[in-house]
């Protein structure tokens, strides 16, 4: 090749090409090495370098590396150096291929090579091997088991945390199959796991695998895997694994504990079913013995108090008037203890839940008159006086008759217990919402302990307290009739300065006793009369507005597009019942909201305890009292 032509090989080679002396100096530059360096020309840069070893290498060593090199092989192959653009000072990557060229006398005449631009390159290898080094930190750091794998599962890497979780050093892993570690139960699962990682279907969750331990024992470990197949730095799958054997055996615990509670619960509800049958019995013995009770006990003193009233009253058979004392005392005896049985057995239908009340607003002002006028007999007895019945207007809701027994109680004692010339003052006051009524006395009081014993059954006044005649009996069985009125009993007393029994109850006001005018009231009921007698009632005593339906499906549709601000609710329709109408009340936005009173003929104790548990406002038996329906309505609409 003549010296034009290899001129000219040397201008259009796309690497940096040239010549240079040994000391370094450089002679010839083609194109792409001037461009490399920052110059415009080849005579631009052969100006202005000078020494390569010093202004070239960024690691002066590395110049001295290349030196040694040529000197004794006469040539470097794939040298890699750092190197500067010598106009700019910008740090490159290059790769020199070099040889030395000899004189002909064999001396060494000059350096011939090539220069190639690398940076790209070397900067990605330079950039994997800063991945490789972290990802290695982490994974010898990593409580976690790291394990990379190829796509049959052979170990090609496996991070020091093998050794605590599965007891072999990393070492003794390599070159093994993952899959050799499996409990046979759990290899299908595995292999087709591993098949959806490599299609990269699978979604990414972590997998349990129960893998065998050097000591034997089968651990419980976590996998989630990664397919990092393509990515030059892993190369592999990359299984990342921890040790959830506690977590298996507490819920394996968990597991058995249920179990076992499971079967506990279902032998306590056998026992609890047992026991309500035989509460169911006993109740019903008790139910028994009550009725038998009262027929043995009043048929007795049926005959002691008829036949002493006759003798008492026969002017066919006078008496001597020490035995018309005498038998006085007998019926004044017999009288007092008939009032004892029927408070004892008032408390035993109580304790039994078999005592019927009937709530209904009580105008206050006749009730407390009737009370004080049936009082004096005893009052003039005991030589004390009693009030006038004062102008109270309210009304309580109540039971009259048993609130009309409370209140003949307190009397009663407030009477009995007090002293010689006393007075006795009553007093109604309302409270808010409630009305407390007040019968106070001018006796000798009470201290704190007798206070406290003195609302339990069976417990004796002191004596210190006036004439102990009897036992508390009746003032138990008054706590207990109040507190099933939905009120309260209480007492305040002081030693010398007598004592005052209170009872409160809910307030419901004559001025109030009608429900708010103008609301909708929607009645579903089959039964034609019972919605006329629901229409009388209603238009008599207020403005409300009433709207019925006869069957269960239009009632839900008029109460979806009417809105009415109360619903009365038969329970035996036709189709489904009341409690399937309640439930899609209930279930829909519009009418969830909507209070609803059941209206049955259903009366049974337990019926109405089953309608108040399913969601009923309230619930009124059949037949309706008037009085009871209106009393329900301004509490339910305020």
């Amino acid at each position: 090749m003549g010296e034009d032509e290899s001129s000219t090989l040397f201008e259009l080679l796309p690497i940096g090409a040239y010549r240079s002396s040994v000391d370094g100096r450089p002679l010839r530059a083609n194109g792409a090495l001037v461009r490399l360096n920052g110059y415009a020309s080849e005579a631009e840069m052969l100006a202005a370098v000078n020494d390569i070893g010093n202004e070239w290498y960024v690691d002066a060593q590395r110049r001295v590396e290349f030196l040694r090199l040529m000197q004794r092989d006469g040539q470097v192959v794939d040298f890699v150096s750092e190197v500067y653009r010598h106009r700019t000072r910008e740090r490159v990557w290059v790769r020199e291929n070099a040889h030395v060229v000899h004189a002909a006398d064999g001396s060494v005449r000059c350096y011939e090579g090539t220069v190639e631009d690398i940076t790209r390159q070397r900067r990605a290898e330079l950039a994997l091997l800063a991945s490789e080094r972290r990802f290695r930190a982490f994974t010898e750091r990593s409580q976690l088991l790291t394990v990379v794998c190829d796509a049959q599962g052979t170990v090609l890497y496996a991070s020091p945390a093998a050794q605590r979780l599965i007891g072999h050093a990393p070492k003794e892993l390599l070159h093994s199959r993952v899959f050799d570690w499996l409990h046979p139960g759990d290899l299908e699962n595995a292999l087709r796991e591993m098949q959806g990682v490599l299609e990269f279907s699978s979604d990414d969750h972590e997998t349990v695998w129960r893998v065998r331990h050097a000591e034997g024992e089968w651990r419980h470990l976590a996998v989630l895997a990664n397919n990092c197949l393509a990515d030059p730095a892993v190369q592999g799958v990359v299984l990342n694994i921890r040790d959830i054997s506690g977590r298996t055996r507490a819920e394996e615990a968990l597991r058995a504990l249920n179990a076992e509670l499971e079967q506990r619960v279902q032998q306590r509800t056998l026992e609890l079913e047992h026991a309500r049958d035989e509460a169911e019995s006993a109740n019903r013995a008790k139910s028994e013995f009550l009725s038998r009770m009262s027929h043995e006990l009043r048929t007795p003193m049926h005959a002691i108090l008829g036949f002493g009233q006759l003798l008492d009253t026969d002017p066919a058979l006078p008496l001597p008037p020490t035995s018309r004392a005498h038998l006085r005392e007998i019926l004044r005896a017999g009288g007092k203890l008939l009032a004892l049985i029927n408070e004892l057995l008032d408390l035993a239908r109580i304790e039994a839940g078999q005592l019927p009340l009937k709530l209904e607003p009580v105008a206050l002002q006749p009730l407390l008159h009737e009370c004080l006028r049936a009082s004096e007999p005893l009052a003039r007895q005991q030589r004390v006086q009693l009030p006038q019945a004062s102008h109270v207007d309210a009304c309580v809701l109540a039971d009259r008759e048993r609130l009309e027994q409370v209140l003949l109680n307190l009397l009663s004692n407030a009477i009995k217990h007090n002293r010689r010339g006393g007075h006795v003052e009553v007093q109604a006051e309302i409270d808010g919402r409630g009305v407390r009524i007040c019968v106070s006395d001018s006796g000798p009081g009470l201290d704190a302990q007798q206070q406290e014993r003195l609302l339990h059954a069976f417990e004796r006044l002191s004596p210190a307290y006036g004439v102990a005649e009897d036992a508390a009996i009746g003032l138990a069985l008054s706590k207990r009739l109040v507190e099933l009125m939905g009120g309260r009993i209480g007492l305040s007393s002081e030693l010398g300065r007598g004592s005052c029994f209170w009872v409160q109850l809910e307030r419901a006001d004559t001025e109030r006793a009608a429900p708010a005018e103008g609301h909708t009231v929607l009645y579903i009921e089959d039964n034609a009369v019972n919605v006329l007698l629901m229409q009388a009632m209603l238009e008599q005593q207020t403005s409300l507005r009433l709207i019925s339906a006869d069957l269960p499906e239009t009632g839900l549709r008029l109460a979806r597009e009417q809105r009415p601000a109360l619903i009365l609710l038969d329970i035996q329709l036709p189709g489904i019942d009341g409690y399937e109408v309640l439930r899609s009340l209930r279930d829909d936005a519009r009418t969830r909201d909507m209070p609803v009173i059941a209206v049955s003929a259903n009366a049974l104790r337990g019926d109405i305890e089953r309608g108040r548990a399913a969601g009923f406002v309230d619930y009124l038996t059949k037949p309706i009292d008037q009085r009871l329906l209106l009393a329900t309505l301004q509490r339910v609409l305020g």
